[in-house]
């Protein structure tokens, strides 16, 4: 996700991951993700294969308020309970970060 423009949030791998849904040309994961400098936050990331174009849309919480509040075992409670059952996040997300990536040129559109 380091190559995806217009992501604000410094996002630097996965704490914790769940993947939702996995075909041979869609990845769906929910998780708990760094954000430089010294951050966590909740992740909903969606990749889409459709001939030689990759189609995301991510969406990262807001740091503070709700997330804050929650210990860390509850955080991922929340991230998991949100991922399996659909439950309504307890947390801000930022606007979705949405676009495609060419691959056979490695340009972002």
């Amino acid at each position: 996700m380091r190559g995806i423009p217009n992501l604000e949030a410094p996002v630097d791998g996965f704490t914790l991951l769940r993947v939702i849904d996995e075909t041979s040309t869609v990845l769906h994961a929910v998780g708990i993700s760094y954000v430089l400098p010294s951050s966590q936050l909740p992740i909903d990331a969606e990749f889409k294969l459709t001939g030689d174009k990759i189609h995301y849309r991510i969406l990262v919480g807001v740091d503070g308020g709700r997330w804050d509040a929650l210990t860390a075992s509850m955080r991922w409670k929340h991230v998991y309970n949100y991922a399996a059952d659909g439950a309504e996040p307890t947390w801000d997300w930022e606007r979705p970060v949405v676009g495609t990536l060419d691959i056979l040129a490695g340009a972002a559109e």
